[in-house]
Formats: C-alpha cells, sequence, structure tokens
C-alpha cells in the first residue's frame, strides 16, 4: 500500500498560490515548506519499497526505524515553524489593528470638524427644525395636560353627582328593607301558626304509627324467638356433628401419625445402622489401607538403605581396589627403577635413603 503525503495533484505550490495571499508572503511560505514536500515524496518511494513480510528482514526493519525517525523529526520541525509563522502572524494583526486604532483617533476629529464646516446650512436647518419640533411637541404637552385637567374636573363633578344618587338609593332601599321586613315577620307569624297546627297533627300521625309499630314488632320478636330456638337447636346438632367428625378425624390423623412417626424412627435406626455398618466399614479399610502404605513405607526405606549400604560397600571396594593397584603399580615402578650394586650385588633405588 503507497503513502499519500498530500493530495493527489496539488503541490505545496498550489496550495499557497491558491491562498490568495500577496507574492511576497507566498514566496516566504513556498521557500518555508517545499523542501519538505521534496523530501516527503523521496522518502514515500523508498517506503513504498520497504515492505516487511518476515522476521529475518532486519535490514529492511532497521532501514524502516531510520525512515520513521527521519519522517518523525521532519514533522515537529514542520509543526513548530507553524507555530511560529502563525505566531507572528497574530502580531502583525494586532500590531495592525492597534495602528489603526491610533491613526483613527487622530483623523477622526479632523474629519468631523470638516465635516461640520461642509455641513453648516444644513446642520443650521437641523438645528432649527430641531427647535421646531420641540415647539411642536411642547405645544402638544401643554394640550395634553389642560384636556387631562378638564376631563379629571368632569371625572370629579361624575363622582360627585354618583355619590348623591348612591347616598338617594341607599334611603330609598332603607324605606324599601323596612317595609319588606314588616311583611316577612307578618308572613313568618302566619306561617309558624301553621306550622304549630300541622307538627301537632304529625306527631299524632307519630304516636298512632309508633303504637301500630310496637304491636308489629312484638309479635314479630315472637315470630323471631321461636325461629331462633329452633336454628340454636338445629346449630347444635350441626356443631355436635361436626365435632364428632373433627374427634374421628383426629383420631385417625393421631394414629397416621403414630404410624408415620413409627415408620420415621424405624427408617432413621435403618438409615443410623447402615451408616454406622459403612464408617466402620470405611474406617476398617482406612486402617488396612493405612496398614499397607506403612509395610510399603518401610520396604521402601528397607530398600533405599539396601541400595545405599551396597553403594557405600562398592565404593569402599572400589577404593580398595584402587589402593591395591597403586601399591602394586608403586612396587612394580620401584622393582623397574632398581638397580645392581656392582660391588655387593645389592639392589636399590637410586636416591632412596632405605
Amino acid at each position: 500500500m503507497k503513502l499519500k503525503i498530500v493530495p493527489e495533484k496539488e503541490t505545496i505550490t498550489d496550495l499557497v498560490k491558491r491562498s490568495g495571499l500577496e507574492d511576497s508572503k507566498q514566496v516566504i511560505l513556498i521557500e518555508e515548506f517545499a523542501s519538505y514536500e521534496e523530501l516527503a515524496t523521496t522518502w514515500q518511494n523508498k517506503a513504498d519499497e520497504i515492505v516487511v513480510t518476515d522476521a529475518g528482514q532486519t535490514a529492511e526493519m532497521q532501514l524502516a526505524r531510520t525512515g520513521r525517525l527521519l519522517m518523525k523529526e521532519k514533522r515537529v520541525a514542520i509543526e513548530k515553524r507553524r507555530k511560529e509563522l502563525k505566531s507572528q502572524s497574530l502580531l502583525e494583526g494586532k500590531a495592525i489593528d492597534s495602528i489603526a486604532k491610533a491613526l483613527t483617533a487622530l483623523i477622526k476629529p479632523i474629519e468631523k470638524h470638516f465635516d461640520a464646516q461642509e455641513h453648516f446650512i444644513d446642520i443650521e436647518a437641523q438645528k432649527v427644525a430641531d427647535r421646531i419640533r420641540a415647539e411642536m411637541v411642547a405645544k402638544v404637552e401643554s394640550d395634553r395636560i389642560e384636556r387631562e385637567e378638564a376631563e379629571r374636573v368632569e371625572q370629579e363633578r361624575i363622582k360627585a353627582e354618583n355619590a348623591k344618587l348612591k347616598a338617594d338609593a341607599e334611603a330609598a332601599e332603607k324605606v324599601r328593607v323596612e317595609k319588606e321586613r314588616d311583611r316577612v315577620a307578618a308572613e313568618k307569624q302566619a306561617a309558624d301558626e301553621k306550622r304549630a297546627i300541622e307538627e301537632q297533627a304529625a306527631w299524632d300521625r307519630v304516636a298512632a304509627e309508633t303504637e301500630r309499630t310496637r304491636i308489629a314488632d312484638e309479635l314479630a320478636a315472637k315470630d323471631r324467638a321461636i325461629v331462633a330456638e329452633r336454628e340454636k337447636r338445629e346449630a347444635e346438632k350441626h356443631i355436635a356433628e361436626r365435632n364428632a367428625n373433627i374427634e374421628r378425624k383426629r383420631v385417625a390423623d393421631e394414629k397416621i401419625a403414630a404410624e408415620k412417626k413409627a415408620a420415621d424412627e424405624k427408617r432413621k435406626l435403618e438409615e443410623k445402622a447402615a451408616r454406622e455398618k459403612a464408617e466402620a466399614e470405611a474406617e476398617k479399610q482406612r486402617l488396612i489401607d493405612e496398614s499397607a502404605e506403612r509395610e510399603a513405607q518401610a520396604r521402601r526405606e528397607a530398600e533405599k538403605k539396601e541400595r545405599a549400604a551396597q553403594l557405600e560397600r562398592e565404593e569402599a571396594a572400589e577404593k580398595l581396589r584402587k589402593l591395591e593397584a597403586e601399591k602394586v603399580a608403586a612396587e612394580l615402578a620401584r622393582k623397574e627403577s632398581e638397580v645392581v650394586c656392582p660391588h655387593c650385588q645389592h639392589r636399590f633405588v637410586p636416591g632412596d635413603a632405605s
């Protein structure tokens, strides 16, 4: 896969020329960054040639490392220069703003003075128009105040007239209320007398109805007593039968519970006996296994000791054989080195003090 450093068919020069900057600034940017573009193009071709597919391609890996570090160095340098140039542009913009602000502060008062002199007639005419407008506004405001004062006087007159009408109406209402109160009192008295007659008649009807109700209640009470007695006897019979059924069920339940309890106890005893038997057999087997393990361990220890003793005996025998061989070899060497004295015919080893 080939690397793409910049968009295809668009160089750094194309980007700068398309930016709309002044020619002098375009030249500076091209000089700053064109060399990086050339370097990137060169290394892009090298990167296309470096494709690692095997762990043994150490040379290609080292070349890739060199290229990566170089690209990182150039990338960092480009970023650093970008920040420097951008910082200078920001400072240049601030300086331009400050200069323009200062010059504007100098020029604006002069421009304003010239504008006042140039448009003297218009300004004076505006002043006259403003004065006329102010007089018209004052006249309108004066008329408004006079109109509001006339309206206030009229409102006061209407208010006083309404107060007089209200007082006359209240006096008339008071007379009407007094007459209405007398009429209501008369009607109330008549109604009270009529209600008293009607209430007495009602009490008489209630008394008669109460007596009829009392007699009917007494008869109904007797009927209810008879029915209650019959229901009581039936309820007592039902209760006796229910209690008998309950007792029979209790006896049956107790028998079933006793049989179940006995069966459970028998089952528990059997399970306990079986469990104890299994535990005893397991304990017996454990003891047998432990005994067999101890015997096997003793045999292994005895065999280990026997092998160690045999090894020691073999090592001792080997050492003894070596000593015997060394002794025989020394004796043979001594005999081979012996010489015969030509005078006494005695055999001796030269240099041996014995």
